[in-house]
């Protein structure tokens, strides 16, 4: 059974750089099991950290600071709606709350739990962190920018990182049988990594634009967290037998 108290103490821990956050995921999986769906949604944005790691070293960025403080921002997202859930439930994100109420559910893949993660994070979270790291710089990054490049080089190692993650996230499905892997297919064609992290983008620079307006900023914020939340419940619907 998963330690809920081991994951509150993981994820209640601060973050200042990538082999923090990096050391807050594995303990995160070193308290779930093997059955609980916030394990299989570490485990990807895990290895996707190490190859972001990985690129950041082999100097794959060319702004490097805004690759490194973005990853970390937007980690942090993730740790506080976990931590908030552990402690105060419905008081979390509501992008979250599929993710987290059915995280024991034994009539959902591990790939849609894998996926409902990303989904809440990158669909909610995104757009928070990248408006967050701007305002520490004083402007959003401009089209062109060697900050907007680099983001669209996290979407290539996103899709060298689900490449990697194939064989153990799809494998548990395709073992299925065959009707059954067939709803699965058929949940996880609504996310795309890639559409999603450009909707974040444009997301943020409205939220940006918008960050002196009180009322507005709140009403898109709620905006955003809701839309999120349809789409992961969407990619936690029912595909397999209890």
């Amino acid at each position: 059974m998963t330690s809920d108290a081991d994951l509150a103490a993981a994820v209640n821990r601060e973050v200042a750089t990538i082999d923090d956050v990096l050391a807050v995921m594995q303990s995160v999986q070193d308290a779930v099991t093997n059955d609980d769906g916030i394990g299989w949604f570490n485990r990807l944005y895990h290895l996707t950290t190490k190859n972001i790691r990985g690129a950041l070293d082999a100097g794959r960025f060319a702004d490097a600071p805004f690759t490194t403080r973005l990853d970390v921002v937007f980690a942090r997202y993730y740790f506080r709606a976990l931590a908030v859930f552990l402690a105060a439930g419905a008081a979390a994100p509501r992008a979250w709350l599929p993710l987290f109420e059915r995280r024991a559910s034994r009539d959902v893949a591990p790939i849609q739990f894998a996926l409902a993660g990303m989904n809440a994070h990158i669909d909610r979270d995104l757009s928070f962190a990248l408006v967050e790291v701007a305002a520490v710089a004083g402007r959003f990054p401009a089209a062109g920018d060697a900050a907007a490049r680099d983001y669209q080089t996290v979407n290539d190692i996103l899709a060298e990182t689900e490449k990697q993650a194939k064989t153990w996230l799809e494998g548990a499905f395709l073992r299925e049988a065959e009707p059954v892997a067939g709803r699965v297919e058929d949940v996880i064609a609504l996310f795309s990594v890639r559409q999603a992290r450009e909707a974040a983008w444009l997301r943020a620079e409205a939220q940006w634009a918008v960050r002196d307006i009180p009322v507005a900023a709140a009403a898109l914020a709620s905006a955003i967290d809701r839309g999120a939340a349809a789409v992961t419940r969407a990619l936690l619907l029912p595909t397999r037998p209890r």
